[in-house]
């Protein structure tokens, strides 16, 4: 691919293609009531592919709900699309994008232009056309069995040339989430939700036994801020603390500080990478 993959932040491209059955489906009308789940596979009929939309037939109800609509999208004519659609027993969308040939996947930066296909890719698209900061949790098997949306947005300017304004891009989330696992119970949070100690309080009197936050904290408030906020939520709560966070060059530009943490209820940093 010669394109860049829309990242979290970016608005999502609208478009209209039609789907297994030949009626013309736009974002703008799927995200009038609903987030919207794209998801973009390489080929119908082939095995992997077959495999992982089996998977969203089999579990719709994880994919389709008041609140989200799912869609899959590739470069296969629409007849195709509705043999593999009626021999599978599809019977959410499968968008083709098939003329102008990958024309949607590759405003989403995931058109392989050497193979003439669309790359696997998935994203989530609130009502209003921002995309989602979305985490998921996955069980020992690989399905989703939470999800949580930031809910915090980061938006402030470290000097006159970095600036970041999450909120022009991403939709926030609205509520606090704990996972159930074979591990104990989970608090859910995100990145820049780290500076909001009355969510991790929350979490934490809900009955979380651990909290947790990946991130992409910038390099430099990461190198001030980074290890002490972790701490901090740790002592607050005596919960442990999982941090993990991403590390150099972003998108865009900034770079992310990395020191992935985790923190016990004393504060002490168990293991740091």
């Amino acid at each position: 691919m010669s394109q860049q993959t829309l990242s979290v932040g970016d608005p999502a491209p609208d478009f209209t293609l039609r789907d297994q059955n030949g009626a013309d489906t736009s974002l703008a009308d799927l995200r009038a009531e609903r987030a919207v789940l794209l998801v973009f596979y390489p080929f119908a009929f082939s095995g992997v592919c077959t495999s992982e939309l089996r998977e969203i037939r089999d579990e719709l109800e994880r994919f389709e709900s008041p609140s989200v609509t799912t869609v899959a999208i590739s470069c296969d004519p629409m007849f195709s699309l509705r043999a593999w659609a009626d021999r599978e027993g599809y019977f959410f969308p499968l968008l083709s994008d098939f003329w102008p040939h990958g024309d949607v996947a590759r405003s989403y930066g995931v058109f392989d232009e050497g193979a003439g296909r669309a790359s696997r890719g998935t994203f989530l698209v609130g009502p209003d056309g921002r995309i989602v900061n979305r985490g998921i949790m996955l069980d020992g098997s690989g399905l989703i069995t939470g999800r949580y949306d930031k809910i915090h947005m980061f938006d402030i300017q470290l000097s006159e040339t970095e600036v970041y304004r999450e909120s022009e891009r991403v939709a926030p989330g609205s509520r606090a989430v704990i996972h159930d696992t074979s591990y104990g119970r989970i608090g859910h949070t995100i990145c820049y939700d780290l500076r909001f100690p009355m969510l991790w309080r929350g979490l934490a009197q809900a009955g979380a036994e651990m909290l947790i936050c990946p991130a992409a904290f910038t390099k430099k408030t990461g190198e001030a801020h980074w290890h002490v906020l972790n701490r901090a939520r740790a002592i607050e709560n005596t919960r442990f603390v999982v941090s993990p966070c991403a590390i150099g060059p972003v998108p865009g530009g900034g770079e992310c500080f990395g020191h992935s943490l985790i923190v016990g209820p004393w504060g002490e940093v168990l293991a740091e990478g």
